[in-house]
């Protein structure tokens, strides 16, 4: 959608404010229309850091246009005030995907068995691989390689599914493919959806790559989780999450911890998940109550306080 349909959007509709999630670039053409039009924008998901990629710059600029924050943690909350941002603009309502964990009804086991023909009994790792955008494609098919490398030593079921539509992400799926083909326990998915992609967590050894997923909803689950590199470089990880570097030698040794280690898989079956505890739209929604309360001229006009803050922040969790 261009920014003249947008605009037109919004000047028929003349919405009280709009809701913005994320780092997609794609965002940038709501939020300048929205700053035309003078409309506040509420912005979930900000002030996180995941320096490996081009979205790291694409969500802190949005921190910048918006005019009321909804980060997932304090920590999170904390960056953005370092930005400069009024503490009164925050409120932490927790990390949205966490929502459908508690709320859908997951497959069983025989269900998931009908729907792909994998039988979850069975032990079962999942992966799902990004590019690192900020990285070469050669890297990145170092990356890979040495990951299926790793993945064919283990006696697992290993379901893929597909990166995100980034530079470098068919090069990506072409690996995979051939992997697929030569690995009778290896499956390809272009897309479980939510639904099947939780249910699949809901019975899974573990997960393996470098998705934002494995450390903001696969922690509620119990499982580790095997992050691979710079992706997710500087995001808050909780204590199930296993950081190795790109090598075969690292990945193996991360994806034997979390496979066999007895100490550590105890450790994390009582861990509580930083990012929330699944009931982000009832606080989204108590936010913007009290933020239609604020008039319309205070919440259009920034001021950068670049003062030591208070962390006067709203904590809903």
């Amino acid at each position: 959608m261009d920014l003249l349909k947008i605009s037109q959007i919004f000047n028929t509709y003349k919405p009280d404010f709009i809701v913005l999630l994320g780092d997609r670039y794609e965002l940038f053409i709501m939020a300048i229309a929205a700053l035309l039009y003078q409309i506040p924008i509420i912005h979930l998901h900000g002030g996180e850091n995941t320096t490996g990629v081009i979205d790291e710059q694409v969500r802190h600029a949005i921190t910048k246009m918006a005019h009321i924050h909804m980060p997932s943690t304090e920590l999170y909350a904390e960056n953005i005030s370092k930005m400069g941002e009024e503490d009164w603009r925050i409120h932490i309502v927790g990390a949205p995907g966490l929502e459908n964990i508690k709320k859908l009804e997951l497959y069983k086991e025989e269900e998931i068995l009908k729907l792909t023909s994998i039988d979850v009994n069975k032990n079962t790792i999942i992966c799902t691989y990004h590019p690192v955008t900020l990285e070469g494609e050669d890297n990145l098919r170092w990356q890979i390689k040495n990951l299926l490398e790793v993945l064919s030593k283990f006696d697992f079921q290993i379901v893929f599914t597909r990166p995100n539509a980034e530079v470098g992400s068919d090069e990506i799926v072409n690996m995979i493919k051939k992997f697929v083909d030569n690995n009778p326990k290896a499956y390809f998915f272009d897309s479980l959806g939510s639904e099947l992609y939780l249910s699949f967590l809901k019975y899974a050894k573990a997960v393996v790559g470098n998705s934002s997923s494995g450390i903001i909803e696969v922690p509620s689950f119990s499982i580790p989780t095997v992050n691979i590199g710079n992706r997710q470089e500087d995001r808050m990880q909780p204590k199930s999450v296993i950081q190795t570097d790109y090598s075969v030698n690292g990945i193996y040794k991360g994806l034997e911890k979390a496979l066999y280690d007895k100490e550590f898989l105890t450790e994390i079956k009582t861990l509580k998940n930083p990012y929330g505890d699944g009931n982000t739209s009832k606080y989204v929604i108590e936010a913007m109550k009290n933020i239609l309360n604020i008039p319309r001229e205070k919440l259009l006009k920034k001021r950068f306080d670049f003062e030591v803050k208070k962390n006067e922040w709203h904590k809903y969790f």
